[in-house]
Formats: C-alpha cells, structure tokens, sequence
C-alpha cells in the first residue's frame, strides 16, 4: 500500500511538473477482473505514422501507467500484451492540442482485459512432428459448459487471425502445421472439437483450462487421418430419395437398427439423392463395415451386382380402379410375376380405389359385393415401369337387404344379437341370411331375393353369456315382403328372464306411530342379521332395493320402539317368495295403552314390603329367632305334621259317608243337611279330640 503511494505521488507530481512545463501526460489503468500479472503489459505511444515515441510498462500492484506528450498532434496510444492476451480496447487514437483532450483533462485512458488465448496445431497422420504439413479447411470449435463459444477453420492461403467476438476464427497455416488461438480468461474450462469436410481427428476433442502463468500449458494438439468416403448412385438418377448409412452399433449411436445378413446394425448418416442421383458419406472410419439403403415413395431400389453403393430405380406403378354409384365393394388384387402378396381394398362412397407402388407385372383384379354383380367380372392387367392404369367396373343391383334395430321394451339397444331371415312359401329353398346388431342395436340383412318373403327369428348365442337372460324377441316370426328396394325402420322387442324384484311395504297405523317405525328384510335363511332396514319418516310407505329375482324365501318384520309396559302391540312379520318382479304388503300396526290396577298393585306393595321386612329382621336378629325357628321346625315334623296327615284322612272318610247318606236320604233335605253337619260336627270334634290326645304325651314330655 505504501509503495502504491508512493508511486502515485510521483508520477502525480511528475505530471504537474511536466504540464507546467508544456509536458501533458496521459495515464490510465490497465484493469482486470482476474489476477494478472501487469507487468508483463507494455503501453506504447507512436505517432499516426507508426513511428515510436515512449514505451512503458503498467505498475505490477495496481496496473497503473504514465506516459509524457511533449508535443502537439495525433497519436496513438497502443497496449502491446503478451501473446494471447486479450483486452479492450486495444488502442486509443489522441489529438493532443493541449485544451479539450483526454490526457489535458487527466482523463484516465483504461485498458480492460477480456482473456487469454488457446492455441493448438493440426498435423497429419504419420507425422507427429508436423513435418509435411497438416490439413487445411479443418475446423476447431470451442465450447464452454456445453455451449459453443468459438469455431477456427484454416484456408489454404493463411488468412488473419479473428477475434472471440466472431463464431468463426481460422487456423493461420505456419511452416508445415496449421495453428490458430482464441481468446479466454484465466482459469476458464473449454472444449474443443475439430471438424473437417475430408479428416478425422484424435481425439474427437479436447478439454484445457487457460492459465495465465504458462501460455504453452494452453496448447491443443489433434492428430488427423483421412477418410473415408463413400459414394454412389441411382440408375436411372432419382432426386431426393431418402439414403440410410448403416454400421455396427455402438453405445453412443442411433437406436434404430436393421438386421443384415444376420448382424445387426444400427443407423449412423442419412442423407438425400442430389438431382442426378448421387449421394455421399464421409468422412468415415475406415475400420468398420457400412451398409447403404435407399428409398422413395412410389419407386423401387436393387442394389447393382458390380457396386456395393450403386442401385438400379425403378418408378413404380399404380391401379386405380373406379365403381360408380357404390361403396363398400371388395377388391382383391393378386400378381403371378412377382413376389408382391395380395392386396385388397374396399371403395368408399366416392367409389375409387388406387393401388400405390405396384411393380411391372402382371396383375389380376376382382371386385367382390353381395347383392350385385359386375361387369366385367374380373380383370387381367400388364404393368410397366411408372403405368398408371385406369379400371372400370358396372355393378348391377341384383338383391336387397333389410335394415333394423333390435331394443329392449325401455327401447335400450341389444349388441350382438343374431338375426336370421329364412324364406317362405317359394322361397324356402333360398339361403338363409344372417345378421348380427352391432352397438346401436342395428341390423342388416343381406342378399334377400326380390319377390321373396322372409321370416325373422332370434338365434341365441352360446357363447355370450348376456343373451341367456332373452327369452324371445317381439313380435314372434315377424314377416318381410321383398320387392325392388331395400326395407327399412323394422323394429324388434327382447323379452327378457326377470333378473329382479321390487318390494313396496304399506304400514297402517296412527300418525304418531309412523316415524318410530322400522320394517326390516331378512332371508330366512340368515335370521341373524337383516339383509336392508328401512325406517320410515313421514310416509307410511316404505321402498326397499331389489332383490334378485331367485325363488327364495324372505320375511319382513315391523319393529317399533315403544314400551311394552306402556303399550300392548304386536310385532308383524309376513313371509314371501321372491319369485315375482313386483311384491306389496300391507301392515296394521295398532298399540293399545296398559290399564292400570291399583288394588292389586297395591296388594303387591304391601306384600313385597312384609318380605322385605321379614328378611332385614331375620339378618339383624337371627341369635333371637334362630333357636325359636329350630323349636318350630322340631315341632311342625313331630306333631303338626301327623295331626294333619289323620285330619285329612278323617275329612276323607267322612267326605264318602256323606256322599253315601245322601244318596241314601235324599227324600227329606232338611234332614239331610242336619245329618250331614252332624257328622261334619262329629268328625270335627274327634279331630279336636284326637288331636289332644295327641298333644297330651308331649306336654307330659
């Protein structure tokens, strides 16, 4: 930094000296984005005549030069870099008067560098040290991140060398090898690739990066070999036929590829036919095998015996044949002189035909339609190299058919059904006539004998599936009378197997019902779980899917939400076979409130209550009760069981002696009612008596 000063204040100081002396000095810098070194550029100033006055060089920290003008007039301020060395400008052209011009104004006059040169040579083959000299009209292409940059191509006569602002640059020819530069910054990746109308070179390209230390690190050197040129010919010359170059494949080639005598070879070159007929490849390597194809519409190549490149053309022929009034007639065209398979074609509803690169022959040509006949029948025809042959044949209408569609009853058309026409009353003896619908239903029944009448019947299709739901068409065996012109607008119903059932439900019940009800759907086979639940809203009706039409058994069930210790109703179920495509029940839904007892509530209450009091007694004071239960129970076994077993058998017997005295005496009922308390009385007395007898051992126990 301090010399920077220095240096600076001395050349300032020097100018002012000079200029206060009629000495004007012009400075500058020389300016770069890159690190260079300066003091390797020299600044020259020389008059208009080219004559030198003052040289110097740039200060090596910060570029900066100084040269002294010590007299009026026009010069020129040139920058003499080292070789390869790029900068704008290259010069400035002054006009010192002492006034108005830069150097008076200490304007700075700036030099900017822009970047090194690449300089290579081209030698030929056999001759690395360029002796013999290299080729000419080769062209070197520069290209930095795959973008091309620069091209230099050498003349014969060593033109100047251009600059990078053009896409072109020549290669100077020097002694016996062709050289040529770019210019380029320091530090800077570039790919070269060598082109030439004759050479090929070795390598293909090549990858340097500029320095600004060593110019002869930036040298690129490619070897070049003649090549190998391929050239032929059409006979008779045809222009602008498409010509294919073949070679063994490589990873870096076409994909397309042919198959020549067993080996297969992918496309390299393709080229066009020059007006005479010629073409040209190269140039080429001369260590691998090439193979040439051409071809053009509406001509024919074979490949010359004496050359591998040499073809023998031929213009091919044509046939267009024309039916009038007609379309859809068959043509079928065969050769029995060449190899050519047959070929066919069907008019259109301009009724022409044309038959394209046919080669010389000959041909046979028939046309072919049901319902007409041709005049003439067939046709025998010679072609020639490029003939365009003209065939004409009459179609005469001989027989008619029968247009119709065939639908389902909600009219949706049937594919593929088959509908045939067999012929009645004098006509049984003609060839039935089929026809099968295509995807609108439509129908066409061919080659029906005018003054014939036909049946139409439904032929079912064992091999589609979907036609084993068609019972039959409608109307049955439908009747057509052909006449002279086709029939039109005949129409045929399918009647089809039932497939599915519908399923309405009507519940009758109050409105306030209505939308706490559900009618569910079960098989009855899978009681388990319902099949569909409907709940309804605020309709009464209820609408299910469909069920397939399949003869099994199905229930519905209404269930209701209600409470059945508020309401008493009954839950419906009715039980049917889907074996019809529209089914409708009816259920009557009808709650009815509970009537509510209070006395026999109440005597419920009071019962349930003394239960309950009996066990929270019997929990807490069973220390109490426990002994006096046991003295019960000993009691009950011991005594009151068997005075109750003889009291019953005592009633017993006096029941049947009563019985007896009453049958007896049945004259006087008084007397019988008096007998029969008596013994009533009686008995009750011996009870009580027997009783205490029975009493008395256990008191004196």
């Amino acid at each position: 930094m301090l010399q920077f000063l220095i240096l600076f204040l001395i050349c300032f100081s020097y100018g002012k000296t000079q200029q206060n002396s009629d000495v004007i000095g012009c400075g500058g810098f020389i300016k770069s984005e890159t690190d260079i070194n300066y003091k390797v550029v020299r600044i020259q100033l020389i008059t208009k005549d080219g004559i030198p006055i003052y040289t110097t060089e740039a200060a090596p920290i910060n570029g900066y030069y100084m040269i002294p003008v010590y007299e009026h007039g026009e010069y020129i301020l040139k920058l003499l870099p080292p070789s390869g060395w790029s900068f704008e400008p290259s010069q400035f052209e002054l006009n010192i008067d002492g006034e108005t011009d830069s150097c008076t104004l200490n304007h700075d006059l700036n030099f900017v560098f822009k970047g090194f040169g690449l300089a290579g040579r081209v030698i030929s083959a056999g001759s690395t040290s360029g002796i013999g000299g290299g080729p000419a009209g080769v062209t070197l292409t520069l290209y930095q991140d795959d973008k091309k940059l620069n091209e230099t191509k050498s003349k014969a006569d060593g033109t100047n060398l251009k600059q990078n602002s053009e896409f072109t640059l020549d290669l100077q020819k020097e002694k016996t090898k062709w050289i040529g530069s770019f210019w380029a910054k320091n530090n800077e990746q570039y790919s070269i690739f060598p082109l030439s109308d004759i050479w090929l070179f070795e390598p293909d390209h090549n990858i340097i990066t500029t320095s600004s230390d060593n110019c002869q690190s930036n040298q690129v050197k490619f070897l070049a070999r003649r090549g190998l040129f391929i050239n032929g010919s059409t006979h008779p010359p045809v222009a602008d036929a498409n010509v294919s170059l073949y070679t063994i494949s490589t990873e870096n080639e076409h994909e397309q590829s042919i198959d020549i005598d067993g080996q297969t070879m992918t496309l390299l070159l393709s080229s066009w036919t020059n007006s005479d007929g010629t073409y040209s490849f190269g140039p080429l390597s001369n260590t691998r095998p090439y193979h040439v194809t051409i071809r053009k519409l509406g001509h024919v190549f074979t490949r010359k015996t004496s050359s591998l490149y040499d073809f023998n053309s031929e213009k091919l022929a044509s046939i267009l044949v024309q039916i009038k009034d007609v379309d859809g007639v068959f043509l079928l065209l065969t050769s029995s002189t060449n190899n050519m398979r047959r070929r066919t074609a069907t008019t259109d509803s301009t009724g022409e035909v044309l038959f394209e690169d046919l080669q010389s022959g000959n041909y046979y040509l028939r046309p072919q339609l049901r319902e007409y006949k041709f005049q003439p029948e067939d046709a025998q025809i010679e072609l020639k190299s490029g003939d365009e042959i003209i065939t004409k044949f009459q179609a005469e209408r001989i027989a008619y058919s029968c247009y119709g569609q065939i639908t389902s009853i909600n009219n949706e058309p049937e594919f593929g059904l088959i509908v045939d026409a067999i012929g009645i009353d004098h006509c049984e003896s003609v060839t039935r006539e089929s026809a099968k619908t295509d995807i609108n239903g439509q129908f066409r029944l061919r080659a029906l004998e005018p003054g014939c009448r036909y049946r139409l019947q439904y032929r079912s299709n064992p091999s589609d599936s979907t036609q084993t739901e068609i019972l039959e068409i409608e109307p049955k065996n439908k009747i057509i009378e052909v006449s002279d012109r086709d029939l039109y607008d005949i129409h045929l119903y399918t009647i089809k197997r039932p497939t599915d059932v519908d399923i309405n439900v009507f519940v009758e019940t109050q409105t306030q019902f209505i939308n706490q009800l559900k009618i569910k759907l079960y098989k009855s086979s899978q009681r388990e779980s319902p099949i569909q639940t409907v709940t309804l809203t605020n309709s009464p009706f209820a609408y299910f899917n469909q069920l397939p039409f399949d003869n099994e058994s199905y229930f519905l069930r209404l269930e209701s939400p209600l409470s059945t210790s508020v309401y008493t109703y009954i839950q419906p179920e009715i039980i049917f076979t889907a074996n019809q495509t529209f089914l409708f029940f009816t259920f009557n839904f009808e709650p009815r409130l509970r009537i509510y007892d209070g006395e026999t509530g109440l005597t419920g209450s009071y019962s349930a209550f003394i239960i309950a009091l009996l066990i929270i007694i019997l929990v807490f004071k069973y220390e109490t009760i426990l002994p006096f239960l046991r003295s019960s129970y000993g009691y009950s076994r011991e005594i009151l069981l068997p005075n109750i077993v003889r009291t019953s058998s005592s009633l017993l017997s006096s029941t049947q002696t009563n019985e007896q005295t009453v049958k007896v005496s049945s004259s006087t009922s008084s007397l019988n009612t008096m007998g029969t308390k008596t013994v009533t009385n009686t008995n009750n007395d011996n009870l009580g008596l027997t009783n205490d007898s029975k009493r008395r051992p256990r008191v004196a126990d």
